[in-house]
């Protein structure tokens, strides 16, 4: 319960959406990797992104530095992949929004990650 409060309610919330985002969409992957093998890159993107949000979770600080990492890097190699990516409300816009929600909820908690 302590870890809670020095996290913060709404940080707790929206990490564990991103777990049971990440955890779901195994799912669709493991599909479209048995269906395709040229989509192998899902699965490992998604187990990468539970343990980093877990990692965030438990308070870890490389798992902040990951998540950011990979969202900045995933934003442009998305765009160069669909160009018609900015046009569409999908994943990039929702990478974005989590990711200043992420920012400014963990700048206030900063000093409690190890």
């Amino acid at each position: 319960m302590d870890i809670v409060k020095k996290r913060g309610i709404i940080l707790s919330i929206l990490l564990w959406c991103m777990i049971i985002g990440y955890a779901l969409g195994m799912i669709p992957s493991i599909i479209l990797v048995s269906m395709d093998i040229s989509n192998w890159f899902l699965l490992p993107t998604m187990i990468f992104m539970l343990i980093v949000s877990v990692s965030i979770l438990i308070g870890k600080q490389w798992a902040v530095y990951a998540y950011f990492i990979y969202t900045l890097t995933s934003i442009p190699i998305a765009i160069y992949l669909n160009p018609d990516i900015l046009l569409e409300y999908n994943r990039f816009y929702r990478d974005i929004i989590n990711a200043l929600i992420l920012f400014f909820l963990i700048k206030r908690k900063w000093h409690h990650f190890d």
